[in-house]
């Protein structure tokens, strides 16, 4: 017969379980083994708008050598022409200069962890945002919802997490990009899918890139730009199986997954050689909290909302901090400050002097 503290410890050990992250309860995962620093960094493809202003770009499955000592990693990744890349295709925008994003959905009838897939998750439409409803009909399949996270843009394309596509549907994104009135200034902005209750599963699979709002000052300030001065950095976690697959708990809802596996860029911990000097870095930030030390990574977005729900209600794993730029010149603990806090500190020295604070 059980005895009350039986069953106290019993209950204790469940709730410990479910509040542990699954990294803690594996008692062994493949990739730790992996060689580090072996594969070149992978910088992703580039985007530019066409004459319509626009760019064009689908979701598809796909493979990655993430690392030479695995097979090729199935994954989800954006497409504008030359095959879906984990990350997606950079977007070089321009300060006031409007862009049009048009997104397809190729991803077929089937969700890379479809047993990952949570099925008791609330789901109700948005009737004021044309949200559709989630219906058992639509549960299983990959829908998309492209976020543009920092960006200043009507509610309509924002990439709310109801406004979603399936398979051969086109969602078409308008971002202004303007400086005024919407105080959208040049900056490192990331794109990555939103969609209701999958977030952290479409995300994982791939589905993230960076999106450059330029500023014709930078001709003007003579800095360095492109490769290989300029490098875009997508930091991640990832957990793999043998057969070079990415592994993520089964169902149902698992809310922190830390990998063991630093990603870079879609390359398990790559090497890079760089000139010396400084360096502009352009990096996101998908890792755990304990990875970076405190402030490293720039403002929590815990709070960032979308319409009614918060990025963790739409399903998404919010990171610690998803950095607008990172530097090679920040200071240990400290805010990194990348290409575009530089761009204003460069400006404000030039036209006030050098004891002057820069903003940014």
């Amino acid at each position: 017969m059980l005895s009350r503290r039986d069953i106290l410890r019993a209950g204790s050990g469940a709730a410990i379980a479910m509040l542990t992250p699954w990294n803690a309860l594996a008692q062994v995962r493949f990739g730790t083994e992996l060689p580090r620093f072996v594969d070149p960094l992978r910088l992703p493809p580039t985007a530019l708008p066409g004459p319509d202003g626009g760019v064009r770009m689908s979701m598809r499955p796909g493979l990655q050598q993430v690392h030479s000592a695995l097979a090729p990693t199935p994954m989800w990744g954006y497409d504008a022409g030359g095959g879906p890349s984990w990350p997606g295709p950079t977007i070089q925008a321009v300060r006031d200069t409007p862009l049009r994003l048009e997104q397809t959905n190729a991803l077929g009838g089937r969700h890379l962890f479809h047993d990952s897939l949570d099925h008791h998750l609330p789901h109700h439409g948005c009737p004021e945002l044309d949200g559709r409803q989630l219906t058992h009909e639509h549960a299983d399949l990959p829908r998309t919802s492209t976020h543009l996270h920092g960006a200043r843009v009507a509610p309509t394309d924002d990439g709310f997490p109801d406004l979603w596509s399936v398979a051969g549907e086109t969602a078409v994104y308008r971002y202004p990009n303007r400086q005024h009135p919407q105080s959208q200034r040049a900056a490192t902005l990331w794109y990555h899918d939103h969609a209701m209750g999958i977030t952290r599963l479409n995300v994982y699979a791939g589905l993230a890139g960076f999106y450059l709002i330029r500023d014709p000052l930078e001709a003007e300030l003579g800095l360095p730009v492109g490769e290989p001065y300029e490098l875009p950095l997508l930091l991640q976690d990832r957990d793999f199986h043998e057969d070079g697959t990415l592994a993520y708990p089964a169902a149902p809802w698992v809310g922190n997954v830390q990998g063991v596996v630093a990603v870079v860029n879609g390359t398990a911990w790559p090497r890079h050689a760089v000139d010396r000097g400084g360096l502009p870095v352009a990096a996101a930030q998908r890792l755990p909290a304990p990875a970076l030390p405190p402030g490293a990574g720039g403002p929590d977005v815990h709070g960032h909302r979308h319409g009614r729900r918060t990025a963790a209600q739409a399903g998404a794993r919010c990171p610690r901090a998803a950095a607008r730029t990172g530097g090679a010149h920040g200071r240990p603990g400290g805010l990194l400050r990348g290409a575009a806090g530089h761009r204003r500190a460069a400006a404000q020295r030039r036209s006030t002097g050098p004891d002057v604070p820069a903003a940014g």
